[in-house]
């Protein structure tokens, strides 16, 4: 999993980029820490309200049918589960780290579709994981956001644009999923949009 390249935008020249980033790590402080360890997802984007909810495990519900798995902290395991078995499962070696963007790597979320996703920070001992429950959003939300990521490829000005777009609607969860896409641009503005987010959230 290869970190999106830093960026050298001067970001004191670009205000919108500010407030884009202000935008969408707003809602993270309550919503990005899974369950202990603390891990700080970035996408999907993690529920604010199964905070609320004692002993909860936080849910994200991915409005792309491929979502891509975003952590601050680099992984020494992860795990995709539905029910009690593993169904993809990756673990470092020889000091290897998972970091940056980790592209979906089982067949397309179905509506509804839930699965159990364990991450388990470099440092942490085998059996510490932080879990948060992955659901695929409703048929008609699916078909947007995949609809709307194909439309954007190879469009880096558009993909920003899009971002924008959705955050004026209020729509923070599809525009966190493509701002870390797997598929997004590796693009200045957004490199440093990306670095703006991850900076920003989870104190």
């Amino acid at each position: 999993m290869k970190p999106f390249q830093d960026s050298t935008v001067a970001i004191a020249t670009k205000p919108a980029l500010l407030l884009l980033a202000g935008l969408l790590s707003a809602v993270l402080p309550m919503a990005a820490r899974a369950a202990i360890p603390d891990v700080c997802v970035l996408a999907p984007s993690l529920e604010p309200s199964t905070k609320l909810i004692t002993h909860a495990i936080p849910q994200a519900q991915t409005p792309l049918s491929r979502p891509t798995f975003f952590v601050r902290e680099p992984l020494a395991e992860l795990r995709i589960e539905r029910g009690s078995t593993v169904l993809w499962a990756w673990q470092s070696l020889a000091g290897e780290a998972l970091e940056g963007p980790l592209a979906w790597p089982l067949p397309p979320l179905k509506p509804r579709q839930a699965f159990t996703v364990r991450l388990r920070p470099v440092g942490a001992t085998a059996d510490h994981f932080a879990t948060i429950q992955l659901v695929g959003a409703a048929p008609g939300r699916l078909r947007e956001g995949d609809g709307l990521l194909q439309s954007l490829q190879g469009r880096p000005q558009a993909w920003l644009g899009a971002i924008d777009g959705l955050l004026a609607k209020g729509d923070r969860s599809l525009a966190t999923a493509l701002l870390f896409a797997h598929e997004g641009p590796n693009e200045p503005e957004l490199n440093a949009l990306r670095h703006l987010v991850a900076r920003q959230s989870c104190p």
